[in-house]
């Protein structure tokens, strides 16, 4: 299956990208880096290290959630930051 690479303006995980083989590219206005991730592989982060996300807020209504910002490590999802940095575009 080909990778499709989808742009978005901020971090993104989605219900309907999910088993597709889509990577997440966008423009972090903070760090001022270009991340491009799996994204897949983002919501298992999350389903392993977070999974009530997926119970509350916008995933339990919408399904999706987005972030303006990254996390920082010290927050709520400390493994965004390590994950990302592994996709940082060059």
């Amino acid at each position: 299956m080909q990778k499709e690479i989808v742009n978005k303006t901020r971090l993104w995980i989605n219900e309907r990208f999910e088993n597709q083989n889509i990577w997440i590219e966008f423009d972090d206005q903070e760090t001022k880096s270009t991340y491009r991730y799996p994204h897949d592989k983002l919501i298992n982060e999350f389903r392993e290290k977070a999974p009530k996300e997926f119970f509350e807020g916008n995933w339990k209504n919408l399904r999706y959630h987005n972030w303006p910002t990254i996390p920082i490590e010290q927050g709520k999802f400390p493994f965004v930051r390590p994950f990302l940095s592994k996709y940082t575009v060059l």
